[in-house]
């Protein structure tokens, strides 16, 4: 019964600007037309003396040219400016350019997009929401021999809501936190016999520091965090105490202590195309006694076509975790994930991602097939 509802628990958690115009370049004409209006408006010059010539100096004076200049260019700039030239930019009407909105996430003209499960390297401000919801069945799960022995596969339902808030100080370190929930119904009698239900919760805090900036690449180290608490309630527990009935039987409830130490890298090769790498490794202890290690890495690809004037994003990623020193008997975790965005604006991610996870352990195998809703806005 422990490595099964442990195991329950454990996978409940995995689951479940508008840019500055630049003035218009002058006419070729305006300049001769300036000249025109001051040489109208000059007065002309008084006549000379007829017993004295005229120095050449006095032919033509330059005081009241000079004073009357001044009157030529008070003419408003707007009553002369031509029609700006039509500007070639193909980017959306919303999001100006390259250098001017939210440079932070932007490697080579392409702007990265939200991917559920991976890290990116980005000293970004951004509040966050994801969503996710879809069905966990878990199969082959090894019974205690009390309980009968043998196998059973148990379908439940699925449900996630998490929420992160970051904040990027001087373009080189980023502070974070975040919360999220969990929770697991069953979808058939017999599993409702077994575990009534299973739910969960965390909260994280982390940083990242910038290591490495260029046109088209940038690096950065992090560190995390995480608590984390799940009850597991299985009706099957109150007949543990027989003859005599404790409601205490039907729950268990355990505590972990997760630390993540990371690198993660970005590389833009075009304007369309970003590629994110992901590499961790967790150090977890739980309220039960066990210490395990695991190594996750994972990798990420986005496709942005907001550059070339079409507000639609596409996502692709997998990530895998491996049980270095593992003491709960859970071997490998993969996560593959696809999904698609509104680019329309460059301060907001909005997106949907399916994804579907394998866990596979000694005594009961995961399979979710969940869908998850992307909401991030940058500031």
């Amino acid at each position: 019964m422990r490595h099964a509802t442990t195991i329950l628990a454990t996978a409940a958690v995995l689951g479940l600007a508008t840019p500055a115009l630049a003035a218009a370049p002058p006419p070729k004409g305006q300049a001769a037309r300036k000249q025109r209006s001051r040489a109208a408006s000059a007065p002309a010059p008084a006549p000379a003396p007829a017993a004295t010539p005229a120095p050449a100096k006095q032919a033509a004076p330059k005081p009241a040219a000079e004073k009357a200049a001044p009157k030529a260019q008070a003419v408003p700039a707007a009553a002369v400016a031509a029609p700006a030239a039509a500007s070639t930019d193909r980017r959306l009407p919303g999001n100006g350019t390259a250098d001017t909105v939210l440079p932070e996430r932007e490697l080579n003209g392409h702007y990265f997009l939200a991917i559920p499960r991976l890290a990116s390297p980005f000293i970004t401000s951004h509040v966050g929401s994801f969503t996710t919801a879809g069905t966990a069945d878990f199969d082959d799960v090894v019974m205690p021999e009390e309980l009968g022995g043998g196998t059973l596969d148990l379908p439940f339902l699925a449900l996630a809501q998490s929420f992160e808030l970051q904040i990027g100080i001087l373009d080189r370190v980023a502070v974070r936190v975040g919360a999220d929930g969990t929770a697991a119904l069953p979808r058939d009698e017999e599993s409702a016999i077994l575990i009534a239900a299973i739910g969960g919760f965390s909260t994280t805090a982390g940083a990242t520091v910038k290591a490495i900036e260029t046109q088209y690449f940038q690096v950065a180290g992090s560190f995390d965090y995480t608590y984390g608490y799940n009850l597991t309630a299985f009706p099957l527990g109150l007949l543990a105490g027989l003859p005599e009935i404790d409601p205490a039987n039907m729950f268990e409830d355990v505590t972990s202590d997760t630390y993540s130490f990371g690198v993660q890298g970005a590389f833009a090769p075009h304007e369309l195309i970003g590629l994110v790498l992901d590499l961790q490794w967790d150090a977890e202890n739980d309220s039960e006694g066990t210490n395990d290690a695991f190594f996750r890495f994972g990798g990420g690809i986005s496709l942005n076509f907001e550059s070339v004037g079409v507000p639609i994003g596409l996502v692709g990623s997998y990530v895998e975790r491996i049980a270095v020193d593992d003491e709960n008997d859970t071997e490998t975790d993969r996560v593959l994930g696809g999904g698609f965005y509104y680019t329309g604006r460059r301060y907001l991610d909005v997106g949907l991602v399916i994804q579907h996870e394998i866990l596979e352990g000694e005594t009961a195998d995961l399979y979710t097939l969940a869908g998850t809703t992307v909401l991030r806005a940058y500031f």
